[in-house]
């Protein structure tokens, strides 16, 4: 049940295969949106080595004065990014480089302080963790997976079909019991 037609995962998230979880075909340097345009100045966030590979690029071809964020995970990043956007003055535009659910992450944190989506370019460095959030107990896994995939929680170690639905808020994707439609006993999945 991948049915990407109506779904909330942005297309640079989904990259040509990550919904299948072939996670070796994300990371192409062309998933993102394209440089933001206009602005007055740029802020730049890269996570990891590529990000940071990324963010020297964009220094290099701006021509706008930048601020950047460098770090090398997600939780270092984020605190930083909101600190950047508290002190930012109209005219910003925020570019984002790094591993996707990084950059999912990253870009809940910049929507939740008021950037636009025109104001915004996330550039995927390639795959990693992502947070997924059980729809049961409330819990927070990271696990290297893919849409469709199945993976146990953390909290109550159901095993969670990942939905192809993501909090623009929070980076994360919903996972809900994999086997919830299935009687206790039967294997062959019979619907009740």
């Amino acid at each position: 049940m991948n049915t990407l037609e109506h779904t909330s995962v942005p297309a640079w998230a989904r990259g040509s295969d990550a919904a299948t979880g072939d996670t070796a075909a994300v990371g192409v340097a062309d998933l993102g949106a394209g440089s933001p345009v206009g602005g007055a100045w740029h802020l730049l966030v890269g996570v990891g080595d590529d990000g940071r590979a990324r963010v020297a690029a964009w220094e290099r071809e701006t021509g706008l004065p930048t601020e950047t964020v460098l770090a090398g995970t997600v939780d270092e990043a984020g605190p930083r990014l909101s600190d950047a956007l508290a002190r930012a003055t109209v005219g910003v535009r925020l570019r984002i480089a790094g591993p996707v659910g990084d950059c999912l992450q990253l870009r809940g944190v910049a929507l939740t302080a008021g950037i636009e989506d025109d104001e915004l370019d996330v550039n995927p460095t390639g795959t990693g963790p992502i947070e997924l959030y059980c729809g049961h107990c409330a819990a927070v896994t990271r696990v290297e997976a893919g849409i469709g995939d199945v993976a146990d929680c953390a909290g109550c170690a159901r095993g969670l079909h990942i939905y192809y639905h993501v909090s623009r808020n929070s980076g994360r994707f919903l996972g809900f019991q994999h086997d919830a439609e299935t009687r206790p006993g039967n294997e062959e999945g019979t619907q009740r």
